[in-house]
């Protein structure tokens, strides 16, 4: 037995005229010929109504959406670009259109009147259980094909055409066709499903082509072919035709929190760049000093400047000294109390600088290059790097790099010594520890 997507339609006779195609009609329109849109709307409105009628469930509502698409079609037909498929363009723009119609409505009445002129009125019956369940959302679910999908899927069940026909309008072959349309059916079937509404493929394809559209109610179609002037619209179209004023208040609301989440994403890095380029030269020696004392290396490292690969080197064994002599303070605290270590020459050996000796700072800045003296210590030299100012230790002290780096080395070996006998306490007091640190130095 052959699927009911594979069947075709039965051939039509070669003595049928042909009919204009939709484009043509709507140019027409435009044109003038008015007999152009009443052959649309006589050709689209049975598809445009069914649509409509799934979603707000009310006959007289429905017509109301039906006239409310085709006016908005013929206010839009010289907008239109020429390859569009009129009928899913119909179609989407129904589903919208019923979305607003749903939302007037609930204004205008309670809840509770809504339910009760609900069950007044007169739907048709649907033919099956299976129908009636899926029925609310099969609009939803072609809304939510892709476009060319969702074209294949209207001209094939909604316009009934063959799948030679459908390739002609979508501009791809019949089997190009007949593969989309599966797909799209597929998809629909899973949408369904993950609503609770399990349809087979067959009996889906079956529904979609014998209940999907339904005849509209009689003079319907010569109502909407005569458009009224604006003053004399029905109240439910003249509002569906408003613009939506919440388009507008989502965009801007959507473009506002777009701003704000790519401020508050690039605010952390660019906080600590601005900070940088506007740091003075004693502020980044305060930031060394507080690197120091918390044996941050990194940090204490990138506010060194190094001109060369030696340079560079050197101040990774400084950085490394940092960390060792943090923990060397930590155990001497640990062990003896930090009154005794503040009392200890300990405190001057690791040149910590009270923060009280920043309010003697003289800062001479002379273009890229500064001085910051913390009186009566000797100055410290600094460069601007790229708007940043660095401590520039290579110039500030007389050693060179080389002997820099051996008098770093020896230090570190002093520093791990050191702190390994205070873990193993073979310290008796801070002095004892203080003279063996300057002997293995």
């Amino acid at each position: 037995m052959t699927s009911p997507i594979h069947a075709e339609s039965s051939v039509r006779s070669n003595l049928e005229p042909i009919e204009p195609a939709d484009h043509e009609l709507l140019l027409a329109f435009v044109q003038g010929s008015e007999p152009a849109f009443a052959t649309l709307v006589r050709r689209h409105i049975d598809l445009v109504y069914s649509a409509a009628l799934r979603q707000v469930q009310d006959p007289h509502t429905a017509a109301d959406v039906t006239s409310a698409v085709f006016i908005i079609l013929a206010r839009k037909a010289g907008e239109l670009r020429k390859h569009l498929i009129i009928p899913a363009w119909l179609h989407r723009t129904t589903s919208y259109t019923a979305r607003k119609a749903v939302r007037a409505r609930q204004r205008r009445v309670s809840y509770e009147q809504a339910a009760a002129r609900l069950n007044e009125v007169s739907v048709q019956e649907p033919t099956n259980a299976e129908w009636e369940q899926m029925m609310p959302f099969l609009d939803a679910g072609l809304a939510d094909l892709a476009a060319k999908e969702h074209e294949a899927v209207v001209l094939r069940f909604f316009q009934n055409k063959t799948f030679p026909e459908i390739a002609a309008v979508v501009g791809t072959t019949e089997e190009g066709a007949r593969k989309r349309v599966e797909r799209a059916v597929e998809k629909l079937r899973r949408f369904l499903a993950g609503r609770g509404i399990a349809v087979p493929i067959i009996v889906l394809t079956a529904m979609l082509g014998t209940q999907s559209v339904q005849a509209a109610p009689a003079g319907l179609a010569s109502t909407i072919i005569a458009v009224p002037p604006p003053g004399s619209l029905s109240p439910l179209v003249a509002e569906l035709l408003k613009p939506d004023s919440r388009i507008f208040w989502k965009w801007f609301l959507g473009t506002m929190l777009g701003l704000l989440t790519l401020l508050l994403v690039t605010i952390p890095w660019v906080r600590p760049h601005f900070a940088a380029w506007t740091r003075s030269p004693t502020q980044t020696l305060r930031l060394l000093n507080q690197a120091a004392a918390a044996g941050d290396a990194e940090r204490w490292a990138s506010l060194v400047h190094t001109s060369n690969a030696e340079e560079q080197q050197v101040t990774i064994m400084l950085s490394s000294n940092i960390v060792a002599q943090a923990e060397v303070r930590r155990a001497l605290i640990q062990r003896f109390g930090p009154a005794a270590y503040q009392a200890s020459g300990f405190s001057r050996v690791f040149e910590e600088t009270p923060e009280d000796l920043f309010s003697t700072a003289v800062e001479r800045v002379s273009e890229d290059h500064a001085t910051v003296q913390l009186i009566p210590r000797p100055p410290l030299k600094f460069i601007n790097v790229h708007g940043i100012w660095k401590f520039d230790f290579f110039h500030t002290t007389s050693a060179t790099a080389a002997q820099a780096g051996r008098a770093a080395d020896r230090t570190h070996a002093a520093l791990l010594e050191t702190h390994r006998h205070i873990l193993q306490g073979l310290y008796t007091s801070l002095d004892d520890a203080l003279l063996h640190y300057k002997q293995i130095r």
